[in-house]
């Protein structure tokens, strides 16, 4: 890949990361789980569009990238993370959250 679309892709990540921190902060459990499973499924498709995952400790270059047909799978996988959230939020959030639900 272009080093220019790296850095777009690494604001577009960012920039997910923001609206779920902020989805749990303005808006109830629930919801967030809702917001974080539509963020997941956007990554999914950006992973089954590429088919390439690079593969890296946070700081160095990429060591590897995943393509292929592994690249597929984990989009795939994602995808099904992604509807589940979206699908049973009070269940992730009373699996992941330290706070109960309501």
């Amino acid at each position: 890949m272009l080093s220019g679309s790296t850095g777009r892709f690494n604001i577009l990540g960012l920039v997910g990361i923001v609206i779920c921190l902020l989805a749990f902060v303005v808006l109830s459990n629930i919801a967030a789980f809702r917001v974080v499973g539509v963020v997941i499924l956007f990554h999914a498709a950006y992973v089954l569009v590429t088919r390439s995952v690079p593969v890296a400790i946070k700081g160095r270059p990429t060591s590897f990238y995943l393509t292929g047909t592994s690249a597929v799978l984990l989009g795939i996988f994602l995808v099904v993370v992604g509807v589940l959230l979206i699908s049973y939020p009070g269940e992730a959030s009373r699996i992941l959250s330290t706070t109960p639900s309501n």
